[in-house]
């Protein structure tokens, strides 16, 4: 694809008015689309989500069988116990199920493992656990798919076994299971593997409960409140193990948070004002950052049956207390997730001087922070990352994640010789091994990734170090307002196929530049363009801004936030990348030599050098010809000619002054 700084260079223009037309949207938002290979059929549905992205409980082959045996167990009192994961997911996954179970008076009861005595998913210790508590019915959730010998298990002792997971399979699935609820079985091989583990204790939950409607076991007016409480658990889950953007995981997470926003749940609201979210003001980037993490380290730090009571308390002084341990916990993770990832970044930069392929590092680190630290260093790398935790016993445990197109999964699994254990999917995975082999497996790891991941996106990343970050548009200063801010909105939710939309902003003259935060680590700047003058953010800002000096000149990629600050909305502007411009041509050289132009009429490149007399002769030619390209002037004879009435063009939207801006930015470098 050819390089540019903003995609909406590349769009036709015919394609993005047409679109305009059909779906009755600004040009502007139908370029945006077209950048993103989105048709007008398929715009209509991403702008507006409704049921018709929806796949039906009933897509998965085993749902009626799963849902016959719950029904049955209920009706006989049978006590069924659900078994989740310490993760976000896996706790969302057990709180759907569960709540729904309560609503048809089931008899249940969830048991979680924990990360250090249980290690992930089903194990046959579980199976007799549960056995002995009485359970005769046992539902995985966010689990189960891998655990074949425990699901043999609980066969063997009478137990019935429903598998719900959503990770990917190893080579043989528990076939003996009465019913497994996966994407590897559906019906016309329906695609919903993006679905996360509480989407598919979800799809269950619905099934289980329209059922329980039609046979009158409940009431539609009984679980009214239920159901949106039930998205909003799943949308938590979605964003927390990171999905694919489907447009039916965009549903879930739009209709899911709008839950949130005004729940009355005691778990939820004591929660929020912990972390210090306004639940009416609830947004995809606040429930990412501020809740999933306080959810996630109750099973980092100790056990996340915390997160799960939290979540089922439906009494306020519980909630409250409940939250307040979660909130110390966090605390704690914090703490040891930075001097793990302080070593860890060590061990990259020492051993493999920060040029592996991929990494494997490991040291004596909480096995609940090892997959923070591992999404860190992918932020940094851009490389596939496991991080062990050695347990000092001989053994290591650890999590690895993966940069966005890279499977993990199928990377691990060409180490597995070298591991006890692993499971997962493309973008993360747990294993385990002992530490005997660690120094065969980074080996056989690195090699691994060294054949698999692309060199093209490894070349490409290495030429993203010395380039400004593409970006979907440019976006003139002015138009940093809430208008944008609210078509922006449309696109969002934000993840895995869909990132964040982000603006092209400059020639921008730096006004001044304040650090802010803890340890400066991050950048306030106020910048000009023309008559506009805005302030921006940049959150762990490099050090080059810090050394930038008022009049000089940056591009920035930018992302709009809407921010609302005592009941008054405004656009904030979040600075993602910048580079410096080494003379940059400006709206003012522009803005003199038209003026020139209009009132000569007719200019020659020599005589334009009267109103710019220290541009260079190239730099005038690109002016003149950027004209031309826009509709203003026209050439004749080497004359440019000034054009009557001509249309209001931005000067960005002249591939002469665009290709002007990339040099200007590589000069810089």
């Amino acid at each position: 694809m050819t390089k540019v700084l903003w995609k909406t260079l590349l769009v036709n223009q015919e394609t993005a008015e047409q679109m305009a037309e059909v779906v009755e949207i600004p040009v502007r938002v139908a370029r945006w689309l077209c950048a993103r290979g989105i048709d007008i059929e398929q715009a209509k549905q991403w702008l507006r989500l409704d049921g018709d992205c929806l796949t039906s409980p009933w897509t998965f082959v085993d749902m009626h069988a799963a849902v016959e045996r719950i029904l049955k167990g209920i009706g006989a009192q049978e006590r069924i116990a659900v078994i989740g994961d310490y993760d976000v997911d896996g706790v969302t996954a057990s709180s759907i199920l569960c709540s729904a179970l309560s609503s048809l008076d089931a008899d249940w009861l969830c048991d979680i493992p924990h990360r250090i005595k249980d290690g992930y998913g089903l194990s046959e210790e579980i199976v007799h656990r549960v056995k002995e508590q009485g359970a005769t019915l046992l539902v995985t959730v966010d689990n189960g798919i891998r655990s074949m010998d425990a699901v043999a298990a609980a066969m063997e002792l009478g137990m019935d076994v429903i598998v719900t997971d959503h990770h990917e399979p190893g080579d043989d699935v528990p076939a003996s299971a009465t019913a497994l609820v996966h994407w590897r079985r559906t019906v016309h091989q329906a695609d919903v593997s993006y679905l996360s583990g509480a989407g598919v204790a979800l799809k269950l939950s619905e099934a289980l409960l329209a059922t329980g409607i039609e046979t009158q076991l409940v009431s539609s007016e009984a679980i009214e409140d239920l159901l949106p409480w039930l998205k909003g658990l799943a949308s938590l889950g979605a964003l927390a193990d990171v999905m694919p953007m489907s447009p039916e995981n965009r549903l879930l997470i739009r209709e899911g948070l709008a839950a949130l926003r005004v729940s009355h749940h005691p778990g939820w609201r004591s929660l929020c004002a912990t972390a210090g979210v306004k639940q009416e003001e609830l947004t995809d980037r606040t429930a990412l950052w501020r809740i999933t993490p306080r959810l996630n380290a109750a099973g980092r730090m100790d056990s996340a049956a915390l997160a799960f009571r939290l979540l089922m308390s439906t009494d306020a002084l519980e909630a409250t207390q409940l939250a307040e341990q979660i909130e110390t916990l966090n605390n704690q993770r914090r703490l040891e997730t930075d001097k793990a990832f302080r070593a860890a970044q060590e061990q990259c930069s020492q051993h493999f001087s920060g040029h592996a392929a991929g990494y494997v590092v490991a040291g004596p680190w909480p096995q609940g922070v090892v997959g923070i630290v591992a999404a860190r260093l992918v932020d940094i790398y851009q490389k596939p990352v496991i991080v062990l935790a050695d347990n000092g016993d001989g053994t290591m445990k650890g999590s690895g994640r993966a940069p966005e197109g890279t499977s993990l999964y199928r990377l691990t699994q060409q180490c597995q010789a070298y591991l006890t254990h692993f499971g997962g999917h493309d973008g993360a995975i747990g294993c385990g091994l002992d530490a005997d082999n660690l120094t065969g497996f980074q080996r056989a790891f690195n090699q691994a990734c060294q054949q698999t991941v692309d060199t093209e996106a490894t070349a490409a990343l290495e030429e993203r170090e010395h380039r400004l970050m593409p970006a979907d548009d440019f976006l003139p200063l002015a138009q940093a307002n809430l208008e944008t801010v609210e078509w922006a909105e449309l696109f969002a939710p934000y993840g895995p196929g869909n990132p964040p939309l982000c603006f092209y902003m400059g020639p921008l003259k730096v006004e001044s530049v304040a650090m802010v935060g803890k340890g400066n680590q991050h950048v306030r700047l106020s910048a000009s363009e023309g008559g506009a003058r805005r302030d921006m953010i940049w959150f762990n800002a490099p050090d080059w801004i810090r050394g930038i000096h008022p009049g000089e000149q940056i591009s920035a990629v930018v992302e709009l936030e809407l921010n609302t600050w005592r009941q008054n909305r405004s656009a904030q502007i979040r600075v993602v990348d910048a580079r410096r411009l080494v003379r940059p041509l400006t709206r003012q050289h522009f803005g003199l030599l038209y003026k020139f132009l209009r009132a000569r009429r007719k200019l020659l490149v020599e005589e334009a050098a009267e109103v710019l007399p220290d541009a260079m002769a190239d730099e005038i030619r690109l002016i003149l010809d950027a004209f031309v390209e826009l509709g203003f002037a026209h050439c004749q004879e080497s004359a440019y000619h000034v054009v009557e009435r001509a249309d209001v063009r931005d000067l960005r939207e002249s591939r002469h002054y665009h290709d002007h801006l990339q040099r200007a930015i590589g000069l810089s470098l």
